[in-house]
């Protein structure tokens, strides 16, 4: 086993999506990467600066893939530069593969993540991501989050409490 609980197996890329995953995408931009700024991610943000398209994570245990998100961009030099950002409060989304990332090293601290991306005009992007999420079969992070009612309320929380804070800093000044 790779140190991941059994229920990975169902994001674990097979042979056939492999096949597609390198005639839809081709090699990756990113190979076995941490979601940090580095040498890597600053070539790829200069290479990809205006460039439109889909885009595809998946993470790298062993000799195994797995299916992780799947997205559209019109840039994906900005996209990628919204994933190693800080957590944004406008933005939290942003953070999940971030999140994600920290979660799976702590299973498996040798997993890595490897992002692909298909150019496609803008007008072509949203379709393209929904085939792309049909027939890849929902990676892990498109499938909407089911948090247990503890969490759900912890966050409600903290956005409140974010917010309010937010309000009375303004309504001081």
């Amino acid at each position: 086993m790779n140190g991941l609980p059994d229920g990975w197996e169902r994001y674990r890329l097979s042979t056939e999506e492999a096949q597609w995953r390198l005639s839809d995408f081709g090699e990756p931009v990113l190979r076995a990467t941490k979601l940090v700024e580095g040498r890597e991610i600053k070539e790829l943000q200069a290479t990809y600066k205006k460039a439109p398209g889909i885009y595809f994570w998946l993470m790298n245990v062993g000799s195994s893939e797995y299916k992780i998100y799947i997205g559209k961009t019109k840039s994906l030099s900005y996209r990628v530069a919204n994933y190693i950002a800080d957590f944004q409060p406008h933005s939290p989304n942003d953070f999940k593969l971030r999140v994600f990332e920290f979660f799976v090293g702590e299973l498996v601290p040798s997993a890595s993540m490897s992002l692909f991306f298909a150019r496609k005009d803008v007008s072509e992007i949203t379709d393209a991501e929904n085939k792309a999420l049909e027939k890849y079969k929902w990676p892990l992070l498109n499938q909407r989050a089911e948090p247990t009612p503890e969490a759900k309320a912890q966050l409600r929380d903290a956005f409140t409490t974010f917010y309010q804070s937010s309000f009375e800093a303004k309504l001081k000044a």
